[in-house]
């Protein structure tokens, strides 16, 4: 993890905490059969979705999960589809 590189220190600390304690930054990998339904919504689609979470306990897809998907920031503003573009960085994987 150290060799990561984040938009900003406030959404590292977010993403580097664990899921069950307080405010939560997540990025999602989408693969079949989801993603093909993404694009069919929306044709320039990623492959992964980032999101914010109050805190959950088992999966990040999980009904009873608050949770935002973002496109930006919320601290610094960066598009987070351009700044985090490896798979590294993936956390959870939904399909």
């Amino acid at each position: 993890m150290s060799n990561k590189k984040f938009c900003c220190e406030r959404l590292e600390g977010a993403y580097i905490v664990q899921n069950g304690f307080g405010l939560n930054f997540r990025i999602v990998k989408f693969i079949e059969p989801m993603y093909s339904k993404l694009k069919l919504i929306n044709p320039n689609m990623v492959d992964k979705g980032f999101v914010m979470t109050s805190g959950y306990i088992n999966t990040i897809n999980d009904e009873k999960t608050m949770s935002l998907f973002i496109n930006n920031c919320p601290f610094c503003g960066q598009k987070l589809s351009d700044f985090y573009k490896s798979d590294d960085y993936v956390q959870e994987i939904i399909g």
